[in-house]
């Protein structure tokens, strides 16, 4: 029904306003000694900051567009899925878990990072970046993941980082950026509700069973005891082959050992049948020697 304040309110062309957002809730910023979680529903979608914290546990169980984390020394952050890129700079000594579209390193040391990127992680003046499979499991995530617009079936690049600084000078032993050891990968169940003993058990299930129904490569081939197991099998095809390459090594120096000591033993045989003693022998010798060597 059009009212006479409606028509007022056309011609003034006055337009609502949406309610700002509060910034401070999505920026974790100059925080020590504690662990902070971000729940299901606190961040939507929108951008995060994670900067400037020293010590700290920091929990994202949401899913993000976009991220930054500056400046953090001393740091387990562990994010849910990032539909745009995660850009972590000047920061040391952390741990970062995270499934993103994008992930970008600059200025970085020290840094253990368990990934699921369908594209090439860019590392950029840092040192000492070890890459492994995607770690975590919360409740939300496959919901999170696939509001993110993530691909089940999509290709994990944590192992083929692109290094914008190769000729960047380092100390004895660091590499700019590797495969993680094995004994350094672990497993993080993280509750996110009132019962954490039932909310980690529940989420293990559901990590399972999505893993069995998708053959989902989330925590790179095949799902996490899968990869496990991977690793060593290629570890001990590695150790096999060089155990293989050293026996035929040893095998060579065998052979080559017995042909010598074949040939020896066929000189031994000439030798040994050779009488000293035997005077036609000897006359011959000493006429081939009167040919050859006139000295004699």
């Amino acid at each position: 029904m059009i009212t006479s304040d409606n028509i007022s309110s056309q011609k003034t062309g006055t337009i609502t306003q949406a309610p700002r957002r509060d910034r401070t809730k999505y920026i974790i910023e100059k925080k020590e000694n504690e662990t902070i979680y971000k729940h299901n529903g606190d961040i939507s979608g929108c951008d995060f900051k994670i900067r400037r914290n020293t010590n700290c546990t920091i929990y994202i169980l949401d899913y993000t567009t976009g991220m930054f984390i500056d400046d953090c020394i001393n740091c387990k952050i562990i994010t849910g899925p990032c539909s745009g890129s995660i850009f972590m700079r000047t920061s040391k000594n952390c741990s970062l878990s995270t499934i993103t579209r994008q992930l970008r390193f600059r200025d970085c040391e020290n840094i253990k990072v368990f990934t699921h990127c369908p594209t090439d992680p860019a590392v950029e003046s840092s040192f000492n970046i070890f890459f492994a499979p995607y770690n975590s499991f919360y409740p939300h995530l496959k919901e999170h993941f696939i509001k993110s617009g993530f691909d089940e079936n999509e290709s994990n690049h944590m192992g083929t980082p692109y290094d914008f600084t190769p000729d960047k000078v380092l100390g004895n032993g660091e590499k700019h950026f590797d495969k993680m050891k094995k004994e350094d990968f672990y497993i993080e169940e993280i509750a996110d509700g009132n019962d954490p003993i039932e909310e980690m058990f529940n989420g293990y299930i559901q990590r399972e069973k999505w893993i069995q129904e998708k053959e989902f490569k989330l925590f790179g081939k095949g799902n996490i005891n899968e990869n496990i197991e991977n690793i060593e099998k290629n570890e001990n095809i590695e150790n096999i082959e060089n155990n293989e390459n050293e026996k035929n090594d040893d095998n060579d120096v065998k052979d080559n050992n017995e042909k010598k000591d074949l040939e020896d033993g066929k000189k031994k045989e000439k030798i040994q049948l050779i009488d000293p003693n035997d005077e036609e022998l000897n006359i011959k010798r000493n006429k081939r020697r009167t040919k050859c060597c006139p000295i004699f």
